[in-house]
């Protein structure tokens, strides 16, 4: 349970993964504001420190892929090669190597190529503290919304000798997040001690425990003794959408076969195909498909919700190439396999569109119109021409 009434009802909840990064450069002011206009319930940054200590709103630890600083001649020699804690090395233009003033002199740009470019290098890379202020405006303006944390590379920032938990807390004390009867806020980190960190800060300075999310990638293998671990200090699990529902190799998918399952593959049209696809009704009706649907991967919903762990699953996007080639390229449709009411039982959504799952929410509990993206064919509909027993 989350300790906020007012969030709690909103099931399940749609957090904006990043902002709005479909249509707005990922991690930037104008993506959050996008995202809390179009009905998210919480707005997600990934925090990562600058060289002077401040946190800075990005995804990855390097700015290479997300701002224009290559084209930046006068920090041409910033490129530098850094050893990750998992021994491999990685080069290019990391935050940790700049101030805040510096990272702040640059563009952010849209990651992906085929996504809108229309604010390409017109946006500004923002602060943590940017980011809280403009939700606590909002809030002031009756638009409430509540904000989802990532500390990115806990380890590799240890490494440095900057350390994340305490300046997080920090910034969420000064801002005045840490009163939970306020904005609603959640932490999250595919590294469990970094929220245990976060944990014994909070209990240092004497406030409300936080939820905490522990973030599982789509290779992860989590036992059940590391789950009762976890739920001695932790409130969520955060599992990559595929460790859910597994997915087989197809040729549609353009995908080469040895591609590892969790990269994305220039030209891929789609992910796989479903294990335990969308259509099939074993014997017994629906209540023994969704039976079938809890035995696969998606027990981990179940073995999460037996130790009162919720189940915050990511990343939810618009596009079919990041789908399964069973939803068609149907975004309702992939939603409610996982978050549905018949779905696999996942109780929040990690999504990069959070117009379309703020629409599909409002479907599915009979308060809006089918409102899917005009991209996509409603594919349940006998009159459209592409038809098909697609679920929901």
């Amino acid at each position: 349970m989350l300790p906020y009434p007012h969030v709690e009802a909103a099931k399940p909840l749609i957090i904006a993964h990043r902002g709005s990064p479909c249509s707005i450069p990922e991690e930037t002011l104008a993506g959050y504001q996008q995202a809390i206009d179009d009905g998210a319930n919480f707005v997600e940054m990934d925090v990562i420190a600058s060289k002077d200590g401040q946190l800075v709103c990005r995804h990855d630890l390097t700015l290479d892929d997300s701002t224009n600083v290559e084209q930046v001649s006068e920090f041409a020699d910033r490129r530098s090669t850094h050893t990750l804690p998992d021994g491999r090395n990685q080069t290019g233009f990391f935050v940790s190597d700049f101030t805040l003033a510096e990272i702040q002199t640059l563009y952010a740009r849209q990651a992906m190529p085929f996504r809108d470019q229309s604010t390409t290098a017109l946006l500004r890379v923002p602060s943590l503290d940017e980011v809280l202020q403009l939700v606590v405006r909002n809030g002031q303006q009756g638009k409430h919304v509540g904000v989802y944390i990532e500390t990115k590379g806990p380890s590799f920032h240890d490494s440095i000798g900057m350390p994340l938990e305490r300046p997080l807390v920090q910034a969420l004390l000064r801002a005045g997040f840490l009163d939970i009867t306020k904005i609603p806020v959640i932490l999250q980190s595919f590294e469990s001690q970094s929220l245990e960190k976060m944990s014994l800060e909070l209990k240092a300075l004497r406030k409300p425990a936080l939820p905490l999310v522990w973030l599982l990638g789509c290779d992860s293998n989590v036992t059940d003794a590391e789950l009762d671990e976890f739920a001695t200090f932790g409130t969520h699990i955060g599992p990559d959408k595929d460790l859910l529902a597994p997915v087989d190799w197809t040729p549609e998918c353009s995908r080469p076969a040895e591609a590892p399952k969790c990269a994305f593959q220039s030209g891929q049209q789609c992910i796989g195909r479903l294990q335990t696809p969308p259509g099939s009704h074993p014997p017994g009706g629906k209540a023994a498909q969704q039976a079938q649907r809890a035995q696969q991967a998606g027990s981990l919903v179940q073995r999460a919700h037996q130790r009162g762990l919720q189940v915050h699953a990511f990343t939810f996007r618009n596009e079919g190439m990041f789908m399964a080639i069973d939803f068609r390229s149907d975004p309702f449709a992939e939603l409610s396999y996982f978050a549905g009411p018949e779905g696999l039982g996942v109780d929040g959504v990690l999504v990069d569109g959070p117009a379309t799952a703020h629409n599909w929410v409002q479907y599915i509990n009979g308060a809006g119109a089918d409102q899917r993206p005009a991209t996509f064919v409603n594919h349940n509909d006998p009159a459209s021409a592409n038809a098909t027993n697609t679920w929901p």
